[in-house]
């Protein structure tokens, strides 16, 4: 074989083989590392942020001593169990209201402790991992609903019958609540505020006569708030409410009731609010 064209290609394959060690600088291995870092980065799948509920229940004689009413929350309960803790981290707080509603005292808590469904790499595993997901899941609304129905039976008409403290509602949200975004609030009453006091409302005795009446107490009222409770009104700007009357919407002075508390909530910066 003839040795010149030998030579050249050996010249040749050294020039590339020492070209290519000379282009996988430190620098260029570590562009590469981040490369594909950042590939990974993108991949991963966001966490749903978690939401938080809170239910106020009425304990009152007027309220929670009506077998009927008490059933419809029940029924309601589960509902919003179902809707509403779904979620990993999802939060649901359920507190009675009576005279001493801003001491948070008899109260529940519950989070959804399921462990959220993770991405796997297989059909298969990805598979199973959805089962194990929607077992969990079940067992654990299971066991939410079954907490939260025997707190609600627990809870004793006579023994707040004489005093409801819905003002307090307000200050207790505003103190649970970290994201507005994320949150909502029901209650489960008839929205009877009753309070001894010149300062305070008593609509067992006297419900305010009509819309105008509503509005103008109202106005009056939401200046009051910070006099009797630390408000934090950042943390109910935009907060869903939801009011369950059921048959206790028919009530004598209710549609006067509905009036302030709609004017109420406003006021205090809540969102939409839903009767029923």
């Amino acid at each position: 074989m003839p040795l010149f064209p030998t030579l050249l290609r050996s010249l040749i394959n050294r020039s590339v083989h020492h070209a290519a060690v000379r282009l996988f600088t430190p620098a260029v291995v570590a562009l590469v590392l981040l490369t594909g870092c950042g590939d990974d980065q993108e991949t991963t799948a966001p966490v749903p942020e978690s939401r938080t509920t809170l239910i106020f229940f009425d304990g009152s004689a007027s309220t929670g001593a009506s077998p009927v009413a008490r059933g419809l929350f029940s029924d309601s309960l589960r509902s919003i169990i179902r809707q509403r803790m779904q979620g990993s981290g999802d939060r649901l707080s359920l507190f009675v209201v009576h005279e001493k509603t801003l001491s948070k005292s008899p109260r529940l808590e519950l989070t959804n402790d399921v462990r959220p469904l993770e991405d796997k790499p297989f059909a298969d595993e990805q598979a199973l991992e959805a089962a194990r997901f929607k077992k969990e899941q079940e067992e654990e609304i299971r066991r939410l609903t079954d907490e939260a129905t025997t707190f609600v039976r627990s809870i004793d008409g006579g023994t707040f019958a004489r005093w409801t403290d819905l003002w307090g509602t307000l200050g207790v949200a505003s103190e649970e609540i970290a994201d507005p975004s994320n949150a909502t609030i029901y209650f489960f009453s008839d929205m009877f505020e009753s309070m001894p006091g010149s300062d305070r409302r008593n609509f067992d005795r006297r419900p305010p006569d009509g819309r105008s009446e509503a509005e103008m107490w109202a106005e009056t009222d939401a200046k009051a708030l910070t006099d009797h409770m630390v408000l934090e009104r950042e943390n109910l700007d935009g907060v869903s409410v939801r009011v369950l009357m059921g048959p206790l919407a028919t009530k004598t002075g209710a549609q006067g009731v509905k009036f302030y508390w709609l004017d109420l909530f406003d006021r205090a910066g809540l969102g939409t609010v839903r009767y029923n």
